[in-house]
């Protein structure tokens, strides 16, 4: 690869996706350092150089790191331990899906997901590769969830892809479940408790598709000087289904 082809890459993606300008900007970055390794197929990162040359905080580059994957314009391997730099990979043309799961996911992210969730096909092929598999009545479609970096919103998002199963509306095809994904991040804010709320909201309400919460500044009341807790959160989600069971049994 050489910089005139990572730049074209680059307006390739930008003519068929939305990318803010920072997640361009973590491109343009990542291709300088593969540059400076002489055009390395991977090369090793460390998550302090990018946050000083991009002036931002850790937070904000998982976030965009994860877009990236997501559009597949790189991948990343997590160093085995914190002292470890991470290793990127510029993809040239075709898209590759990431095997492993960096260990260093952001701090706001609970490590208490969902049980309820499909399991995962897991395959021996040089690292295991999870699949979802909806259940019946659309037992062909198998959607590959490896895109999704972080743990937990791959198990949210599954749960989302159970439901839809449910009620007989599944996704057809695996790029628009990589689109519904990577819309739900959007609205989301990239925040996980706010997309697991986006997520029961439509289930809560029997709808279709995912929606921006209404009438919400997640984080405070409407007063917006008094911050709502997650436990807080999940008991108000959790006496929603309650009241929509009694309904139901009347």
């Amino acid at each position: 690869m050489t910089g005139y082809e990572a730049k074209q890459i680059l307006n390739s993606v930008r003519m068929t996706a939305r990318m803010s300008a920072g997640e361009q900007m973590l491109y343009i970055e990542l291709a300088d350092i593969a540059n400076r390794n002489n055009w390395a197929v991977e090369f090793p990162c460390g998550n302090k150089e990018l946050l000083l040359s991009l002036d931002i905080d850790k937070r904000t580059l998982f976030k965009w790191r994860e877009k990236l994957i997501i559009l597949g314009l790189i991948t990343y391997k997590s160093g085995k331990s914190k002292h470890e730099w991470g290793v990127y990979s510029l993809i040239l043309g075709t898209k590759n899906v990431p095997n492993n799961v960096p260990n260093n996911v952001p701090n706001n992210v609970p490590n208490n997901v969902p049980n309820n969730v499909p399991h995962f096909k897991t395959e021996n092929k040089t690292k295991s590769k999870e699949l979802f598999k909806p259940p019946t009545p659309i037992k062909k479609n198998e959607f590959d969830l490896n895109f999704i970096e972080i743990d937990c919103f791959r198990q949210l998002f599954a749960e989302w892809l159970y439901y839809k199963c449910e009620i007989k509306d599944g996704y057809k095809s695996q790029k628009s479940v990589e689109i519904a994904f990577a819309n739900l991040l959007k609205m989301g804010n990239g925040n996980y408790e706010m997309c697991k709320e986006i997520v029961y909201q439509s289930i809560g309400n029997n709808w279709k598709g995912l929606f921006e919460l209404k009438n919400v500044n997640y984080g405070t009341n409407t007063n917006g000087n008094r911050k709502t807790s997650p436990d807080r959160l999940a008991a108000a989600i959790l006496r929603g289904f309650e009241n929509a069971e009694k309904n139901n049994s009347q």
